[in-house]
């Protein structure tokens, strides 16, 4: 019982916690006032390259991080090759929403758990 409920209160949490970012829209302007350091863009640039990256530094004229899928491998491009820079962001509305839905639909799980466990009891 015990172990069965870790393991559903786990998966719950996880689920919770993967809807809880998305990515946004940097300005092309100035993208070096709003990426930072460890942050997770995605850059599309002008030839049809997408980039996921992790940020290691970013300045007036490039970009240098390390790619997400493969940290160990850097990659460097020029802002003026920039189409478009996505950052992931945590959004409020589904953090909530998932916090408020987890919290009225944990008690029905629970019950559910119970009442399943008590009928092969039985």
């Amino acid at each position: 019982m015990k172990s069965t409920l870790k393991f559903v209160t786990i998966w719950w949490a996880i689920f919770c916690l993967i809807g809880c970012t998305s990515m946004q829209t940097v300005s092309n302007s100035a993208p070096h006032h709003e990426v930072e350091f460890k942050d997770r863009i995605v850059v599309y640039e002008r030839g049809g390259r997408i980039i996921d990256m992790q940020v290691v530094s970013i300045d007036e004229t490039k970009i240098v991080g390390s790619l997400t899928n493969a940290p160990l491998q850097a990659v460097t491009t020029l802002l003026a090759d920039v189409e478009k820079i996505e950052i992931e962001s945590v959004d409020g509305g589904k953090t909530t929403l998932a916090v408020v839905g987890g919290i009225i639909l944990l008690p029905f799980l629970i019950l559910a758990l119970m009442i399943g466990i008590a009928d092969s009891v039985d």
